[in-house]
């Protein structure tokens, strides 16, 4: 009677331990969930934003100021997927274009990433709703402008320094990147002019660029490689002379994406974004 007694005591309280273990677990992850709840920054309504603290930030210069094939609009996209995956939470991405209309300067994408599904902590959050909450505000939007940015044209003019130094002189970025076949085309330089004017990079010395580095996508035209030399050249002059690191990369040699940022049943139908848009 007794050793049975004494069983089932010692049995009770190895239960009552395992309870006890498991509340104070519990415990502790609702107060990390409180605490985190507190320390929630406030939010810009528009952008979603932090209001009340420092935040990284990118812009994407694209232009489509001539066609694109097939494949430079698949890389494209890829190019674009690559940046939200390695984007930080609350890492702001600015998208403008480069499209010959007065409202080239506004950007057509303004948005601080909201945290996706794989950026949370499991244990206290929960990757699904905040997977969703991505799409819904981030993803979404985002993948619907990727259908209709790779839909380009042709346009008279090309004016790629003053939209990159807009942006420069305008946002404190950590990195722009320039996707363009950099064939400026404006009154003040023309690279289609039979003797363009490679030295005119030193008209720009007196600007004040807030960015912290240059990254440029090279895309591909047909042209001698005497000439596309020089215009090279005439563009690593012109950070030079700010002290800005420039990379160089082609659009042709973008790689697939291991996984996107866009759940699959987020993923926008291009056919019907164009149909919504036309």
């Amino acid at each position: 009677m007794f050793k049975n007694n004494f069983l089932n005591n010692k049995e009770d309280r190895r239960g009552a331990t395992i309870i006890l273990a498991v509340a104070l677990v519990f415990g502790i992850l609702l107060t990390f969930a409180g605490i985190a709840s507190l320390h929630q920054p406030k939010y810009d309504k528009l952008t979603l934003c932090p209001i009340d603290i420092e935040y990284p930030s990118t812009s994407i210069l694209v232009d489509k100021t001539d066609p694109w094939t097939e494949k430079e609009k698949n890389n494209l996209r890829e190019l674009i997927l690559a940046k939200v995956l390695n984007l930080e939470v609350f890492e702001r991405l600015r998208i403008y274009i480069v499209e010959n209309k007065k409202s080239d300067k506004q950007a057509i994408f303004d948005f601080c990433n909201p945290m996706r599904g794989d950026q949370v902590n499991p244990l206290y959050q929960n990757p699904m709703l905040i997977q969703k909450k991505f799409m819904d505000q981030f993803g979404t939007p985002l993948n619907e402008l990727l259908c209709t940015l790779v839909e380009t044209g042709r346009a008279k003019k090309t004016k790629l320094i003053d939209s990159v130094y807009h942006i420069a002189e305008t946002t404190i970025d950590l990195e722009l990147i320039l996707i363009s076949d950099l064939m400026e085309n404006s009154n003040d330089i023309s690279f289609y002019d039979k003797k363009p004017c490679y030295s005119c990079w030193t008209k720009y010395a007196n600007n004040s660029l807030a960015i912290e580095q240059l990254r440029i996508v090279k895309v591909k035209r047909n042209i001698r490689r005497s000439k596309e030399r020089k215009i090279n050249q005439f563009w690593e002059k012109l950070f030079q002379q700010h002290n800005i690191p420039l990379t160089w990369e082609k659009l042709s040699e973008q790689t697939v994406v291991s996984s996107s940022p866009f759940n699959k049943k987020g993923d926008i139908s291009c056919k019907e974004t164009l149909q919504r848009h036309s």
